[in-house]
């Protein structure tokens, strides 16, 4: 019974990050500041994500050859747009651990101050 108890809080926990990143990943593209931990994060973080990335350059390559191509053009906009969202989600998942993790730290640390404000009385 406890393993399944278990387990039914740990995918209720990563259904809540999940779409937690997916929220933060939104507010992002639509160029709104997310603020987690004391650090402030926006757009540009998405487009300095996708910087790092190895296939930036051969995707804006491939937008200027086909600048005549409106299908080829299409699909490396399309390619273009999957870096972004997936730059942002990428994002929105670390934002959303972290914010976690955080939550877990303060609830352990209110604990231990309640049970030593308990231990001297």
């Amino acid at each position: 019974m406890k393993y399944m108890d278990y387990m039914e809080r740990q995918e209720i926990k990563e259904r809540i990050l999940e779409s937690t990143a997916k929220s933060i990943a939104e507010d992002l593209l639509e160029g709104r500041r997310v603020h987690v931990n004391g650090q402030k994060w926006g757009f540009q973080d998405v487009l300095d994500e996708v910087k790092q990335g190895d296939d930036i350059d051969s995707v804006l390559s491939l937008i200027y050859q086909t600048r005549d191509d409106k299908q080829g053009r299409r699909a490396a906009v399309n390619s273009c747009k999957q870096m972004i969202d997936s730059a942002a989600y990428s994002i929105g998942k670390y934002l959303a651990d972290a914010a976690y993790k955080q939550e877990q730290e303060d609830i352990a640390i209110d604990r231990y101050e309640e049970h030593q404000a308990y231990a001297h009385h």
